[in-house]
């Protein structure tokens, strides 16, 4: 939790009652600074082994830059049979699943950090930020700096 904004909202309120002002709303919901997912939460629901170890290995590596091939050559399948099962267990293809793991975890990055945009872009498996920022607005309907912008005004009390 966010125990800084939480209570930092609370003597806010309190100091706004003692003064005879109301509240600017009845309650407030101050988003967690970080999950941290657990393995048991790590659940896809598909019965095929090899889909699975692929999706996995994807979300543990993708902030390394791997690409479709890295994720081939870790399975026990060839590139055509291992692509087939993407589409009809995901509707995505290898590549597609890692850039959507990709800005997944550059969102986790620009809610919960101060990293640059670059940074940002570097550790979520990206060479450049201009290339990051297209691919994420494409992907998110916004731009990497809203998507940030949207998570502070979640902590910004008046």
């Amino acid at each position: 939790p966010d125990a800084r904004t939480i209570g930092y909202t609370a003597a806010h309120w309190l100091n706004l009652r003692m003064h005879g002002k109301e509240l600017p709303y009845n309650s407030l919901l101050v988003p967690p600074v970080q999950i941290h997912e657990r393995g048991s939460t790590d659940v896809i629901a598909c019965d095929d082994p090899d889909f699975v170890a692929a999706i996995r290995y994807i979300r543990s590596h993708v902030q390394e830059g791997i690409d479709a091939q890295a994720v081939v050559a870790k399975s026990r399948l060839c590139r055509s049979s291992l692509e087939n099962r993407f589409r009809k267990y995901s509707g995505r293809s290898i590549k597609e699943e890692i850039t959507r793991a990709r800005i997944a975890y550059a969102v986790v990055l620009l809610r919960a950090t101060s990293l640059t945009l670059q940074q940002v872009a570097e550790s979520s498996g990206f060479v450049t930020a201009s290339h990051f920022s297209r691919v994420f607005k494409k992907i998110q309907g916004i731009t990497p700096g809203a998507c940030r912008d949207a998570a502070k005004s979640h902590h910004v009390v008046e």
